[in-house]
């Protein structure tokens, strides 16, 4: 065979050979993607849970509060649009490290929100500290609720999103902070029952605290959760993923009228075995209370078995009587008292009318755990 046709011969089986290990890098890469996709899925099938993605918090030495460059950033859901109703200055100046000349705390920037707003004819959110009104305006009108089990005027911030529940426990942790153990000063663990996300970036904007981030996930209902968050089955015994006596502080609104009555007792002793003694708490149910506990359904979606406004929701399973459900709290070792006489008296005291607009509801507990003869040491079982 001349030379020549050897060396095309050769030249032809190198190009084959190489079109084939390419061909075969492809289909494995391929490979690799799909079984990427169905791992993917598959985990958020498991934990039925829809994943957006968040900002990253910025990083600033431990110890300081996390500096906000943009406040309309942080109050926006999965990267949204900017809205520019919220307060710039105020709450980047809150989140100044504590030696900074322009830091204010929690309390200060409040008041000074507060007397930003009302000079204004306008509300303050405790939460997202920006100003809204009942007036018709572009971005600054507070939403309303007319169909809500409810109906009320001030449903919800139109900056932060914030409901009652989650105005009332932000304003709580301004204001009374002896009551909440100095958490942003100290750092500590807290356990957060729930999907709603500016709660949690309030939470967090100490960078030495730790926000455990949990829910029941109620059958049917179709929150949108960030990745982080963990299932938590509080109607079991050991039904919340973490060791005893583990967190400081713990945040759980309007989660317990979603498990059946007879499940009520574990999950509250499930809350103080996460807890350590001494430990916060703030709760809520929407509770009826002038009427007894009534069973709304026995399953989530079935027709209301009870008059109770409470059980207009498909997914509640009980409504409760306030006082029973606070007497039921505190049999599980807290001792609790309605927020609302708290920041009654502290806002008269600071001469803050924030409580005037009722950011706060009547029936959310400010709760301590009892320490109790026997707990010296945490468990490492969960």
């Amino acid at each position: 065979m001349p030379k020549s046709y050897l060396c095309a011969a050769l030249g032809l089986a190198a190009l084959f050979e190489h079109a084939h290990a390419a061909e075969g890098w492809t289909r494995l890469r391929t490979i690799r993607e799909k079984l990427a996709a169905m791992k993917q899925a598959r985990t958020a099938r498991l934990n039925h849970v829809s994943h957006f993605t968040l900002n990253r918090r910025q990083q600033q030495p431990r110890g300081g509060w996390i500096a906000q460059q943009d406040s309309v950033e942080a109050w926006t859901l999965g990267g949204g649009s900017p809205s520019p109703c919220a307060a710039r200055d105020l709450f980047s100046r809150e989140g100044l490290p504590e030696d900074d000349p322009g830091y204010l705390s929690p309390g200060q920037a409040l008041q000074e929100a507060e007397a930003t707003c009302h000079a204004k004819g306008m509300d303050v959110c405790p939460l997202c500290l920006s100003c809204a009104t009942t007036a018709p305006s572009s971005c600054s009108t507070w939403k309303t609720c007319p169909n809500a089990a409810y109906p009320r005027a001030k449903c919800e911030c139109p900056v932060c999103k914030g409901r009652e529940r989650h105005r009332a426990s932000a304003l709580a942790q301004r204001l009374l902070p002896s009551e909440f153990g100095h958490w942003w000063e100290l750092g500590a663990q807290i356990a957060y029952f729930g999907p709603f996300e500016p709660q949690v970036r309030f939470l967090k904007r100490r960078r030495d605290v730790v926000v455990k981030r949990f829910d029941y996930f109620a059958e049917g209902y179709g929150g949108t959760y960030s990745s982080d968050t963990i299932r938590a089955d509080v109607s079991q015994d050991h039904g919340v993923p973490i060791h005893d006596q583990s967190v400081e502080g713990i945040i759980i609104l309007h989660v317990l009228e979603h498990i059946p009555e007879s499940a009520l007792p574990t999950a509250l002793r499930e809350l103080a075995r996460i807890a350590k003694p001494g430990a916060w708490m703030q709760i809520e149910v929407p509770c009826e209370a002038n009427e007894p506990t009534s069973v709304c359904r026995v399953k989530s979606g079935a027709p209301s078995k009870s008059a109770s406004s409470v059980c207009k929701q498909f997914d509640h399973m009980v409504a409760h009587n306030c006082n029973s459900f606070r007497q039921h709290v505190e049999d599980a070792g807290w001792s609790c008292v309605p927020q609302a006489e708290l920041l009654e008296k502290e806002a008269e005291r600071l001469g803050i009318k924030t409580t005037e607009q009722k950011h706060f509801t009547e029936y959310q507990y400010l709760c301590h755990l009892l320490a109790k003869p026997d707990e010296t040491s945490p468990s490492d079982t969960y």
